[in-house]
């Protein structure tokens, strides 16, 4: 596992918020909701700043519902002016045939499905099951395929429902659609004594930071360890507790539906896959499209670089064959703002989420708290 080299200045991804107002109701939201869209030359003036303070790749656009600004496709055409990637942050509710073709036609690149417990939506019964939210998932995300645009899946990982997340890990790796999941876990930012009792060895509020559970159940369900990590910060792992920012990328052999997993065994390799986009393209890279020849290029070369191993011949072999799909696919596990022992509300020392108020990247997060 290694750090990402990540700055404020050269963290690849910033939010564009563009409206502030929803169809559903989240139980994680933390905007403030008024049923507002932003002018286009706000937007406009928003994304200008955001390039003078990071050397963006991709932008993250999102609300409030994105969907619902009446001038969505002239947003995604004004960021792809600027020869960036565009992500749409949605949570489908609203999401047509008609605003798709018009999407894609816009240049979107990929739209991520924010499809969790913790909404309120008519398209949903309360208190839903995992069947079915992945028959909603299922149904959105072939929608999307269809429109020729990528499709990822955003979450929020709420405490009470932290065993969900193996099953939703599995529902990933088996899509042959679906190669990108970016979870948070939530925090009440307005539980500060909880939080304070946290800091101070009080166990049973390990729901304000679970990645150190993520971390056990990925490499317990699935033998899998990250591939990087971010923001260590005032939570060191010598303490026992885990990054605030977890990176999983490894490469998925798909043949039917049924799937296995090339563990990419930890080398000189991955330093070069972090550091190869900003040599050859002067920036690092957030999004990334799906390359089957690429794909298999990292496979060959992590056995090439593990030669004389079992694993490595076997990847080897799995790069060769013609009967499977092999997919990349990418986990993201990001922790909430914390407090720390001296009462302060805290993120990441690099937020990849920020976004533009006041003329400067501030975490979205923190907007109904005193900090923003």
């Amino acid at each position: 596992m290694i750090k990402l080299p990540w700055t404020n200045k050269t963290c690849p991804n910033f939010v564009l918020e563009i409206n502030r107002q929803c169809d559903i109701r989240c139980e994680g939201c933390y905007k403030r909701l008024d049923g507002s869209n932003k002018p286009l030359e706000e937007i406009k003036n928003d994304l200008d700043t955001a390039l003078t303070l990071r050397n963006i790749q991709t932008v993250s656009i999102a609300g409030g519902e994105p969907l619902l600004h009446p001038e969505l496709s002239e947003i995604i055409r004004l960021v792809r002016g600027r020869k960036l990637k565009t992500a749409l942050s949605t949570n489908g509710y609203s999401l047509s045939d008609q605003k798709l073709g018009a999407l894609a036609s816009a240049g979107l690149d990929i739209i991520m499905l924010h499809i969790d417990e913790g909404q309120i939506r008519d398209d949903l019964p309360h208190n839903p099951s995992i069947k079915e939210i992945a028959a909603l998932r299922d149904r959105l995300t072939m929608k999307v395929v269809k429109s020729g645009l990528d499709v990822g899946l955003s979450v929020t990982v709420y405490p009470g429902y932290l065993d969900r997340v193996t099953p939703l890990v599995e529902y990933v790796l088996r899509s042959k659609h679906i190669h990108v999941l970016f979870a948070t876990n939530y925090v009440d930012v307005d539980d500060a004594k909880g939080m304070s009792a946290f800091l101070k060895g009080d166990t049973s509020r390990d729901n304000v930071y679970p990645n150190k559970m993520i971390l056990a159940m990925m490499k317990d369900c699935f033998g899998m360890s990250p591939f990087a990590f971010m923001g260590d910060g005032i939570h060191k792992r010598e303490s026992g507790k885990a990054p605030l920012w977890l990176l999983y990328f490894f490469p998925v052999a798909n043949n039917n539906g049924e799937y296995r997993i090339v563990h990419l065994r930890h080398s000189w390799l991955n330093n070069f896959l972090v550091r190869m986009p900003r040599l050859l393209y002067g920036k690092d890279t957030f999004y990334m499209k799906q390359n089957s020849s690429m794909n298999r290029g990292i496979v060959i070369l992590n056995a090439i670089a593990n030669v004389g191993t079992r694993e490595g011949l076997k990847n080897l072999w799995q790069a060769w064959k013609t009967d499977s799909h092999l997919y990349v696919k990418r986990f993201v596990f990001e922790n909430g703002p914390v407090m720390n022992e001296r009462g302060i509300l805290t993120c990441m020392p690099v937020c990849v989420n920020a976004t533009v108020r006041n003329g400067v990247l501030t975490p979205p997060c923190l907007e109904k708290t005193s900090l923003a």
